[in-house]
């Protein structure tokens, strides 16, 4: 039964072509005919470029749609969207806990984008920008061929700025709009992420 198509979600800034950069997974679990879930539409504010003696403040942990805890569909969407949330919130913070908890530890996807953010903030770099905002997600119940929850996501990552301690200008990625596949599985009371892969992703022209 097809639902309600969802609203456009902003989400925290952190970094942004990692997406791609990454090594990606292959996902199951997401073919079938889609269903879709409305999703409130958030907004987060905003600050303008911090000037040279200014600190951009840590965004706060998110919290996950209390959808999150039900195994259906709309639980799986729920997942996903709370993952995309962690993925900018450990970006910008280098706080992967969250992160690791969710992943399986077969996603290549998860376990590189891990490494990759845990190198940059070991050396003593990080990430500024890089807002996200997710466009639509769409979920599939799990089908004979394949035992996942799949969620399909449009997503927009804006311009990031990515700082290295030994190089005087951070590198300065473009905004980006991907579209990717999550595959997810309910296990022991949780969202497992199983795989992700993007589909496709282009630069945004005069993306912020």
């Amino acid at each position: 039964m097809t639902q309600g198509v969802s609203g456009r979600r902003r989400l925290a800034a952190v970094g942004a072509a990692a997406l791609v950069v990454a090594g990606l997974a292959a996902c199951d679990g997401a073919s079938g005919e889609p269903t879709e879930t409305p999703s409130e539409t958030e907004s987060a504010t905003q600050t303008g470029s911090p000037t040279p003696e200014e600190t951009p403040s840590a965004p706060e942990s998110p919290t996950p749609d209390s959808r999150i805890e039900v195994e259906d569909v709309g639980g799986a969407i729920a997942a996903a969207e709370y993952f995309l949330e962690l993925y900018t919130y450990s970006r910008a913070t280098g706080d992967l806990s969250a992160w690791r908890e969710m992943s399986d530890p077969e996603c290549n996807f998860c376990s590189n984008i891990a490494e990759n953010t845990e190198s940059r903030y070991s050396s003593g770099g990080h990430i500024e920008g890089g807002e996200m905002t997710i466009e639509r997600t769409s979920g599939t119940a799990p089908t004979d061929s394949s035992p996942y929850f799949g969620v399909d996501a449009h997503i927009v990552e804006g311009v990031s700025e990515h700082y290295s301690p030994d190089e005087a200008e951070p590198e300065v990625l473009p905004a980006v709009r991907h579209v990717m596949v999550m595959a997810l599985q309910y296990e022991d009371g949780r969202w497992i992420i199983r795989g992700v892969e993007v589909l496709s992703s282009e630069e945004v022209e005069g993306g912020n």
